[in-house]
């Protein structure tokens, strides 16, 4: 029930999203890096131990090309290409929500082996606890390193602050793309002007 709130809440947020201005947008693409590190060190992983992920169906494959249902680029429009080439829509969030679809059904087992070996591969496991101070502070690095701007501050204000909570424990991935979209949420609407300050 949990999963089916946490896809419900990602894709009500996605759905409330407005064009952004160049910071907010900046501020995003930092953490949508960490989603899609996830995502590709996910289903790598998953390959590597053995463990069937059920990617779902549709369009796309997570890497922006089409599965052959294109929209006129194949035989119906007579220019001999066979199949269509399509536009797949497995770019970005969409690819980070298959993963995380398909995560959510895995057995807890399988989620806590699969996210041990994710984590390692990205440097967050200390021991077999996950080091949420560690991603903390790559985020921020990575944040300033995208310059100053009011969205980029209050983000990193509130991972400071807590304000978007992580903790340290068992590998969880579900609890670290829940981090994220909290995250996202700082980046497009900057906490007060102090954050500008900062």
């Amino acid at each position: 029930m949990k999963e089916l709130f946490l896809l419900l809440l990602v894709v009500v947020a996605s759905l409330l999203l407005q064009s952004a201005d160049s910071s907010e947008r900046d501020c995003r693409d930092v953490v949508a890096s960490l989603e899609r590190n996830i995502t590709s060190e996910g289903f790598a992983c998953a390959d590597e131990l053995g463990i069937e992920l059920s990617r779902g169906r549709g369009r796309g494959n997570g890497r922006g090309r089409g599965n052959g249902r294109g929209r006129g680029n194949g035989n119906e429009r007579g220019n001999g290409q066979g199949r269509g080439r399509g536009r797949g829509r497995g770019r970005g969030r969409g690819k980070a929500m298959k993963f995380l679809n398909a995560y959510s059904k895995l057995d807890v087992d399988e989620q806590q082996e699969l996210a041990s070996c994710v984590l390692e591969g990205m440097g967050l496991l200390d021991g077999d606890t996950f080091d949420s101070t560690t991603l903390a502070d790559n985020l921020i690095s990575d944040l300033t390193a995208a310059g100053q701007s009011a969205a980029i501050n209050a983000t990193v204000a509130v991972i400071e602050d807590g304000g978007c909570p992580l903790e340290d424990g068992d590998p969880d991935l579900i609890a670290i793309l829940e981090f994220t979209d909290c995250l996202k949420g700082s980046c497009a609407a900057p906490l007060d002007t102090e954050a500008e300050l900062i």
